[in-house]
C-alpha cells in the first residue's frame, strides 16, 4: 500500500500563492496534515483498510510525521528507507542558487519518535549521500525498492510505504511495467493506493481518501 504524506507547509504555500518561493527545505506537516494523518491511522485501526504489518517511511519530515500516527495506532516499529524520497532529493535555495542538501541528521529524526528505525547510512550529515537526483535516478530507485520489497516480504504481507506524489508515479510505473508516457496519478494528501502481488499484479484502488471529510481533502 502506497500512502502519500499529509499536507505539508510547502503544499500549503503553493495552494495559497501558486509558487514555492520561500519554501522550506524539509517542510513539516500543517495542522490539517497532522489531522489527515490521524484520521488515516484511525481508519486503518478500525479495519476500514488493510492493516499493514510493516510500515516504511521516507525520511523527509512530512513523511515521518504522517507515518507516526499509523505506527502508534498499530503499535508497530516505524521502518525507513533513504531511497523513497521525493524526486530531486533534499535541496536548499532556489533557482540558480539551489543546492543539494544531506537531509535531516539522525538525531533530529530520532527525536521525532522512538519507533523510528534508521538505515545504517543515516548519520549527523543526513541521509542523502548522492550529488543529485534526476528522473532517471528516481526510476532506478523505484525499480530497486520494489524488487527488494518483493524479495523480502511474502506476497500476503501488507507493507505500507509512506512516500511522495511524484515518486509514487515511479513506483506505479515499476509495478505495472509502464514507460515514461504512463498516465499521471493524482494523489491527495494521505490517500492510499493498494497493489496486490500474487499470480498477477492487481491495483485494487488508487487515491483512496474516504477517511477524510471534504474540507480536509488536499493535494
Amino acid at each position: 500500500m502506497i500512502i502519500r504524506h499529509g499536507q505539508s507547509a510547502n503544499n500549503l504555500l503553493f495552494l495559497e500563492n501558486g509558487h514555492y518561493e520561500g519554501r522550506s527545505k524539509d517542510p513539516v506537516v500543517t495542522d490539517d496534515g497532522l489531522r489527515q494523518s490521524e484520521l488515516l491511522a484511525q481508519f486503518v485501526a478500525d479495519g476500514n483498510l488493510p492493516q499493514p504489518e510493516v510500515i516504511i517511511t521516507s525520511l523527509f519530515a512530512r513523511a515521518v510525521q504522517t507515518a507516526i500516527p499509523l505506527a502508534d495506532a498499530l503499535d508497530l516499529p516505524l521502518n525507513s528507507r533513504a531511497d523513497i524520497f521525493e524526486i530531486g532529493g533534499p535541496r536548499i535555495g532556489s533557482g540558480s542558487n539551489e543546492q543539494q542538501w544531506g537531509g535531516a541528521p539522525a538525531s533530529e529524526l530520532r527525536a521525532m519518535t522512538p519507533r523510528l528505525v534508521l538505515p545504517d547510512q543515516v548519520d549527523e550529515d543526513g541521509w542523502f549521500k548522492a550529488r543529485s537526483d534526476t528522473m532517471q535516478d528516481a526510476q532506478a530507485r523505484s525499480d530497486r525498492v520494489i524488487s527488494e520489497l518483493r524479495e523480502q516480504f511474502p506476497g500476503d504481507t501488507c507493507v505500507a510505504l509512506v512516500s511522495h506524489q511524484n515518486f509514487s508515479q515511479c513506483l506505479m510505473r515499476t509495478i505495472l511495467g509502464l514507460g515514461d508516457d504512463a498516465p499521471y496519478i493524482v494523489l491527495d494528501n494521505t490517500a492510499s493506493t493498494l497493489v496486490e502481488f500474487d499470480d498477477r499484479t492487481r491495483v485494487r484502488w488508487t487515491n483512496r481518501a474516504d477517511h477524510l471529510p471534504d474540507d480536509l481533502v488536499t493535494n
